[in-house]
């Protein structure tokens, strides 16, 4: 969230007299998006996605893919390594 607020607020950091006021003011309105349970929860979705364990599996998609398109679509002079 400290790196999200640095870049999304940066002009009125810079602009306050008491930046880190404004920082903790803000990191404070976050804390009830920071636990992603509430969110799912209040949003009533049923699985949340592990990115550790799925990111492999969808970089395997996407490398599965991209070998199927050039016979889907016709070959191009651009070609993704292996």
């Amino acid at each position: 969230m400290e790196g999200g607020t640095e870049a999304v607020y940066q002009r009125q950091l810079s602009a306050s007299d008491d930046a880190d006021a404004l920082r903790r003011e803000l990191s404070a309105g976050f804390l009830p998006t920071e636990n992603p349970f509430r969110t799912v929860e209040r949003f009533g979705i049923q699985d949340i996605i592990d990115p550790p364990r799925t990111r492999p599996l969808l970089c395997e998609w996407v490398r599965h893919a991209h070998r199927l398109l050039p016979e889907q679509l016709g070959t191009t002079a651009r070609t993704m390594p292996t």
